[in-house]
Order: C-alpha cells, then structure tokens, then sequence
C-alpha cells in the first residue's frame, strides 16, 4: 500500500512538472511579438506596396545600415566601458581623460543619429509619391494613436 501511495504521488508530480512546461509558453502557434513598434512597421510596410526593385533596394539599405550600427554600437560599448573604468579604477581620476572619452562618446551619438536620419532620407527617397503619402499619413495616424510613444516612434520615423 505504501508503494502504491509512493508511486501514486510521484506520477502526479511528474504530471504536474511536465503539464507546467508544456503551458508555461502560452498558446501553441501564436506570434509573438518583440515589441509594439515592429507590429507598426510591418503595417505600414505592408500598406506601401512596395515593388521587387524596391524591398531589394530596401534590404541593401537594411544591410547596409545593420552593419554600420553594429560597428558603431561596439565602438560605444567600449568606449563607455573605458569611461567607467577609468572613473572607478582612478583614485584621482583625471578630468582630461575623462572629458576626452565624453567627447568621443558624444561624436559618436551624434555620428549614430546622422547615419540613422540619412538612411531615413535614402529610405524615402525609394518610395514614389503616392507611397510617400501612405507613409505619412499611416506615421501621423500612429502618433496620434500612441502619444505616450512618440519620442519612441521619432526616433525611427524622424518626420511625419
């Protein structure tokens, strides 16, 4: 009796453990998605009808812009990776050294922004005319809609 009762027991907590993987991931087959803005951009790409020749000009520019970022965002990492341990290790950190790092730093944001604002302009320069007002009217409708997000949405759709 006190086998079965052992057994018994065991198979409900092997149950209950397998049960529990099985549905912590939510339902089976649903999208997930990583966050609000890439629902909305799959919108409004899907609302601008783009041709072959322009989602092939629009992955290069993709590629393109994938590759410069990283570099760029390696260089930023390190670069503030060297700023803290220059403050922390430092007793007497040098104001120079550091002010020279927070330079760098900042050119390189202000590089990062220039890049991301031109491939912005060669993005919208692939479209034609109707598209660009699809563009702007789908941006407009999204900032209205999500007003708390708009310093989010600026920052990958700088201009209405």
């Amino acid at each position: 009796m006190k086998k079965r009762t052992t057994l018994f027991l065991f198979g409900i907590v092997v149950f209950i453990f397998f049960s529990a993987q099985a549905f912590a991931y939510g339902q089976y087959g649903k999208e997930r998605h990583k966050g609000k803005f890439h629902g909305h951009a799959r919108g409004v790409m899907e609302a601008l009808q783009l041709t072959d020749a322009q989602k092939d000009d629009l992955h290069a520019l993709c590629e393109e812009s994938g590759e410069s970022g990283a570099a760029n965002w390696e260089k930023f990492k390190g670069l503030q990776t060297r700023l803290t341990e220059k403050v922390l290790n430092d007793s007497e950190s040098s104001e120079a050294g550091c002010e020279e790092i927070i330079n760098e730093i900042s050119e390189l944001r202000a590089q990062m922004v220039k890049d991301r604002l031109e491939h912005w302009i060669k993005f919208v320069k692939i479209l034609d005319s109707d598209q660009k007002n699809i563009l702007s009217g789908r941006l407009k409708e999204l900032r209205k809609k999500r007003p708390q997000q708009r310093m989010h949405m600026k920052r990958y759709f700088p201009f209405p």
